[in-house]
């Protein structure tokens, strides 16, 4: 799009105008998904947390809260209540916004707008062609934006944490059941997570626990992300392993178990 001679060139807003009504949507009102041999049809957008939409997007928990206390997403995308929930396939939209350093705040703002704009079931209808079928985003003025590698990012981190959960279990034979553990060992993943957070390197961490591979090291820092200690704060992660401390502890080394004081014998007279 160029500009004749003597005139102005478009604003943002009238280009998202243009944009918004020539873009090219699904003419179905349903989102197709494959379920074995047959397609289900759903509008009904999958949701997460602020917490998850953060470990998904790779960007700091602050900056999802801004999306809603900002008003970055479209109401239709979020939910914004005792919990606040972001629609999965708008997680790569988050990525896009504050990772994206190419555009104006103001031009990534337009590119949520085209793409999650006219209504709940449009946008998702929108973010689901986008996710599977990806094309750049037109501004106008040559402009273009492509956010293909955020959707492939995001389904990548999705797979992670399905690994990642699938991974960690509670064992009440293992700690007493009183932390969650690596499958298969005896290692508590938040000391992984502990471990990776104050600077131990992926190296030492695999050596001193032999059981380990490096994916169930990166795993592990995923799911403490995700999925926080329980119950009262807890100190920080990376502060549970002393500066200049190293691992020297082996998921193979069983815990040392307490007998109970026995009882004196009483001798019959």
């Amino acid at each position: 799009m160029t500009a004749r001679a003597g005139e102005q060139p478009p604003t943002i807003a009238e280009l998202a105008t243009r944009q918004s009504s020539s873009l090219q949507i699904l003419r179905s009102p349903y989102i197709f998904q494959s379920v074995g041999r047959f397609i289900a049809m759903s509008n009904v957008a999958e949701m997460v947390t602020a917490t998850e939409a953060a470990a998904l997007a790779m960007v700091d928990v602050r900056k999802v809260h801004r999306i809603f206390d900002e008003q970055i997403l479209p109401t239709a995308l979020i939910r914004d209540g005792e919990r606040r929930l972001v629609a999965c396939d708008a997680v790569a939209l988050v990525g896009f916004y504050f990772r994206n350093d190419q555009l104006s705040p103001e031009a990534r703002r337009l590119v949520i707008n085209i793409i999650a704009s006219q209504g709940r079931t449009g946008a998702i209808r929108r973010l689901w062609a986008y996710r599977n079928r990806p094309r750049p985003v037109a501004l106008g003025h040559g402009v273009t934006a492509d956010l293909s590698g955020f959707f492939r990012e995001v389904e990548q981190r999705k797979r992670e944490l399905n690994r990642a959960r699938d991974m960690v279990h509670t064992d009440p034979a293992i700690l007493g059941g009183s932390q969650p553990v690596i499958r298969n060992t005896r290692i508590p993943v938040y000391d992984v997570a502990a471990a990776v957070e104050a600077g131990t390197s992926l190296a030492e961490i695999v050596t001193s626990y032999p059981d380990l591979s490096e994916e169930q090291v990166h795993l592990a820092v995923l799911y403490a992300r995700v999925e926080p200690p329980r119950g009262r704060p807890r100190q920080r992660l990376a502060d549970r392993v002393p500066r200049d401390g190293r691992l020297i502890a082996s998921g193979r080394m069983p815990r040392p178990t307490i007998q109970p004081p026995r009882r004196p014998e009483t001798v019959e007279g």
